[in-house]
């Protein structure tokens, strides 16, 4: 999925990367920020920075959601490169965000899942994704190479 994306700035051994979206609203600064959660699990959050804080609940629609979705792809391309065993969560904050996701994951599947084992939750339960399926969250985990 790594079309144009903005350059990013990682800090904290990749768990958070910065990088600056321009468009229509100016130029907004963003983050990407891998949280722990229990064992060897990764939270994958992003938002806007503002005032100090990370605002993970608007659409700032600057007209570069593409860009802005390849910079994302990028920093989990970048997380996973240096911390492989980890596997990365990604959970829709809300409804429009959770087709959203799906949508992505149906277009771009057959290019992530050349790097990542790709697995779709639905309510408890945990799959190998199956882009006809719409699921609650996801769990990428990079392949290793032989």
């Amino acid at each position: 999925m790594i079309e144009e994306s903005y350059d990013c700035f990682p800090f904290n051994n990749k768990t958070q990367f910065f990088f600056e979206s321009t468009g229509l609203k100016g130029r907004v600064v963003k983050v990407v920020v891998f949280m722990r959660m229990e064992g060897n699990r990764w939270n994958v959050g992003f938002g806007d920075v503002r005032e100090g804080r990370v605002d993970d609940t608007s659409f700032t629609n600057n007209n570069d959601v593409r860009k802005v979705l390849s910079t994302v792809a990028k920093t989990i391309y970048q997380f996973s490169e240096i911390h492989p065993e980890k596997i990365i969560v990604i959970v829709p904050r809300d409804e429009r965000r959770k087709h959203f996701y799906n949508a992505i994951f149906k277009r771009y599947f057959s290019i992530a899942s050349e790097v990542f084992d790709i697995f779709g939750i639905l309510a408890e339960d945990r799959e190998n994704y199956l882009p006809e399926k719409t699921y609650d969250s996801f769990e990428l985990l990079r392949k290793f190479e032989a």
